[in-house]
């Protein structure tokens, strides 16, 4: 029942076996919150800490979706833990692996210092889930999804609208996660050019 891990979540900094809140991080990560509460999405979020020089833990500089989303799920932030997240497999080699029901998980309450109370961190969780329902049902999967390709990063490009026209772009140039040179793309004329061929 001992906190075990080497690496405290962002937040926390881990002293004489216990959690205590590393208060200039604990800033960053109630504002990550508050931001979300008000209708900021992730990708935004991620930008305003980037725009704003937040450095991540371990001189990482930037921040991405994926970490602001890490945040608003784990329970850490509101003082509880869910123990057995994942194990590690009994043969070699020995590999981590997520437990998806396989072991028994454990919740303890009251386990660390809250950084956000209780009741910030299950509004997100609301939000969380409403929007997670809200994009499945208005997605759009487009003739041209997962088919374009960036020449430089290999991800595949996604469907803007800028003033009213389709645009096709790199998904990692236009989250931040890469820094590729290619253009955005007019969506008729990819269509042209398919007709063409």
């Amino acid at each position: 029942g001992e906190f075990n891990c080497c690496a405290p979540a962002y937040g926390f900094n881990y002293v004489n076996g216990q959690l205590e809140i590393n208060e200039p991080e604990a800033v960053i990560v109630r504002q990550i919150f508050d931001l979300y509460l008000k209708g900021i999405g992730k990708q935004a979020i991620a930008n305003i800490l980037n725009e704003n020089g937040v450095c991540r833990r371990s001189k990482q500089k930037k921040w991405y979706v994926f970490t602001i989303d890490y945040i608003l799920n784990n329970e850490r932030y509101m003082g509880d833990v869910l123990l057995q997240k994942s194990y590690t497999s009994e043969s070699l080699p020995f590999k981590k692996i997520m437990n998806k029901g396989e072991q028994t998980q454990y919740y303890v309450e009251n386990s660390n210092p809250a950084i956000v109370s209780r009741e910030i961190f299950k509004a997100a969780q609301t939000l969380l889930k409403e929007r997670k329902t809200n994009t499945g049902k208005q997605k759009s999967v487009y003739p041209l999804t997962g088919m374009l390709k960036c020449s430089e990063c290999g991800r595949t490009f996604r469907r803007n609208i800028i003033n009213g026209k389709a645009y096709w772009v790199c998904s990692g140039q236009s989250s931040g996660a890469t820094k590729c040179r290619s253009i955005r793309i007019r969506e008729e004329e990819v269509y042209n050019s398919f007709q063409l061929m």
